[in-house]
């Protein structure tokens, strides 16, 4: 995958500056500032294609705001990063059950419920 690339080839110095960005847009989202949480969430994606942070602090802003197809786009590249992560799933589960498509949101949760098997079924149920 491309993403991982460019992440591979970044320099220390830019994955701290990165991260130090990564924070200020967490705190910013955290004082309700999403127009100046998201430019800084997609400044740092738009380097490091593959931060689950940013992927996860973008999709649950806009999941709030009624972004159902962006969110569930940033939730389903969060999983590419980290499968295992069952709390995405879950996230992404809501997404999907909110664009009424129920049978892959109950997949995604059932899946939660089980535990994370080393696979997402949901993937398979389209």
């Amino acid at each position: 995958m491309r993403e991982f690339e460019a992440r591979d080839k970044l320099s220390e110095s830019k994955v701290s500056e990165l991260r130090l960005l990564s924070d200020q847009a967490f705190e910013l989202y955290k004082h309700n500032d999403d127009s100046g949480a998201e430019k800084l969430f997609v400044e740092v994606l738009d380097t490091d294609p593959v931060n689950f942070d940013c992927l996860i602090g973008l999709a649950k802003m806009k999941h709030s705001r009624g972004d159902l197809e962006a969110a569930r786009d940033l939730f389903d590249r969060a999983l590419v990063v980290r499968p295992e992560r069952e709390k995405t799933m879950y996230q992404l589960g809501r997404v999907l059950y909110d664009m009424k498509s129920f049978d892959r949101a109950k997949v995604l949760f059932e899946q939660v419920v089980q535990g994370y098997q080393g696979e997402i079924m949901g993937d398979k149920c389209d």
